[in-house]
């Protein structure tokens, strides 16, 4: 008599049709984990027995706030692609769970993975600023164009120094026109530091909210430049020797400037760093060495500026129109 030894027969999973197996679905990873909250981020969702006849979306959800992606098929029995739209334009940036469900069911897949939950990360995100640069001492107002802002937090713009990362400085606290925008007054910069591009990035001061400019963590650039507004005096003798007093803003103590006279003719006066970021003195040259005149003669007086170190090469800075007067 023969042994008899049991019958085994694979049979293959059918997707779809009335003779379809069933699936026992779960998903256990994500990826990314955060986007930014302008969307079109495609979210990659890792599981096991996706049903590839069937279609999945992805349901984000916080509090009264939900965001439904659209339905689509898996590309495989274990991977789900869904596309997050836009959620940051009519609503805060905040941390969430992701859900994966069957559509037209609406039937909730389970979730296997770490700690029994799927967090999920919609961040604040920076996408421009207007204007983009300011004499030194400020006043302007700047507005910052997003997605994701927290209307009832407050914020402060912060400017960082590109020459010099220790100059920092803050705009005072306000609170966001919308989720899309906050606009800052641009702060007195120049009363301390030089003219410089500066990186700003929004501070959220009520939380740990997290802002990123256009997905790059280095913000964007506002660019502070030197002015200056006032000259004592505006008289002097023709042999020079005058010291004149110049005040501004935004004055770079680390390079030198030199005062401009011309008529005819140019003289400079000897180049000299300025005393702090407010204010300089130059003395006027001896005119009638270089460009004998009956006096009194007038000039017309500008300011200069090292455009580095060393350079010995100068530039024109931003000012008034001044008469100098050679008697």
């Amino acid at each position: 008599m023969c042994a008899h030894h049991p019958l085994q027969i694979d049979v293959p999973l059918v997707s779809g049709g009335a003779n379809a197996a069933t699936f026992s679905e779960s998903w256990y990873r994500l990826f990314p984990t955060s986007i930014l909250s302008t969307g079109g981020t495609v979210v990659t969702v890792s599981g096991n027995g996706l049903n590839t006849a069937a279609s999945y979306y992805c349901l984000l959800q916080s509090g009264a706030s939900s965001l439904q992606t659209s339905a689509l098929s898996p590309s495989s029995l274990g991977t789900v692609r869904c596309n997050v739209g836009d959620w940051g334009s009519s609503r805060p940036s905040t941390t969430l769970q992701l859900e994966l469900r069957i559509s037209g069911t609406d039937a909730l897949v389970p979730f296997t993975g770490i700690n029994g939950q799927a967090d999920f990360t919609i961040l604040t995100t920076l996408l421009s600023s207007t204007p983009t640069t300011s004499t030194g001492s400020g006043g302007i107002t700047i507005t910052l164009s997003g997605s994701g802002f927290h209307t009832d937090n407050t914020y402060k713009l912060r400017f960082t120094g590109q020459y010099k990362s220790s100059d920092v400085l803050e705009s005072g606290a306000v609170s966001p026109e919308s989720h899309s925008q906050i606009i800052f007054s641009v702060p007195d910069w120049g009363a301390s530091f030089a003219a410089q591009d500066t990186t700003i990035t929004a501070i959220s001061v009520n939380s740990s909210d997290v802002t990123t400019f256009g997905g790059s963590s280095n913000g964007d650039t506002f660019r502070f430049t030197s002015l200056w507004s006032a000259v004592v005096p505006t008289t002097g003798t023709a042999n020079g020797g005058t010291t004149i007093t110049l005040t501004g803003t935004a004055m770079d103590t680390a390079v030198t400037y030199r005062c401009k006279f011309e008529n005819n003719g140019v003289s400079y006066s000897s180049a000299i760093a300025p005393a702090s970021a407010q204010q300089l003195t130059c003395t006027s040259p001896n005119w009638n060495l270089f460009h004998p005149a009956t006096a009194p003669l007038n000039t017309t007086l500008t300011l200069e500026k090292e455009t580095s170190t060393g350079s010995n090469t100068f530039s024109s800075v931003t000012g008034p129109s001044v008469q100098f007067e050679f008697t």
